[in-house]
């Protein structure tokens, strides 16, 4: 992972015509990428546990554990379901007091990620039947 970093930031630099600004942005939705990988990890390796620890009842209607999905788009979910604990209250509370509605967000984010992959999967099919003719 250290080589792909030293990789992203060089190359960031060494472009020809690239504005500051530019190789600013490009690295930082490179980390915040990364970040968002890492949040994605930890939803799935302690899903079990964030059930237990922030929902009603680990049997919910949206349970932590799934990939591609991070802790606050599940927080998200079940913060609209109304079927968070207090603990699970709390931790809403302490991303919104970071950054304004965080996991209701993150809950949009992954609505819109879904429905363009969706919109995308459509365009790739009626290519494939219209190439055919």
């Amino acid at each position: 992972m250290i080589a792909s970093i030293i990789w992203k930031v060089v190359v960031s630099i060494s472009k020809e015509n690239r504005k500051a600004r530019d190789i600013i942005s490009g690295t930082k939705q490179f980390f915040l990428a990364i970040a968002i990988a890492l949040d994605q990890l930890g939803n799935v390796a302690f899903g079990g546990f964030f059930n237990w620890l922030f929902l009603k009842d680990q049997e919910g209607l949206y349970n932590f554990g799934a990939a591609h999905e991070t802790i606050s788009e599940v927080l998200g979910w079940n913060l609209y379901l109304e079927h968070l604990n207090q603990k699970g209250k709390y931790m809403v509370a302490l991303l919104d007091w970071i950054e304004k509605d965080h996991c209701i967000k993150a809950m949009r984010s992954g609505i819109e990620t879904a429905q363009f992959k969706t919109d995308h999967w459509q365009d790739v099919q009626e290519y494939q039947v219209n190439s055919k003719l």
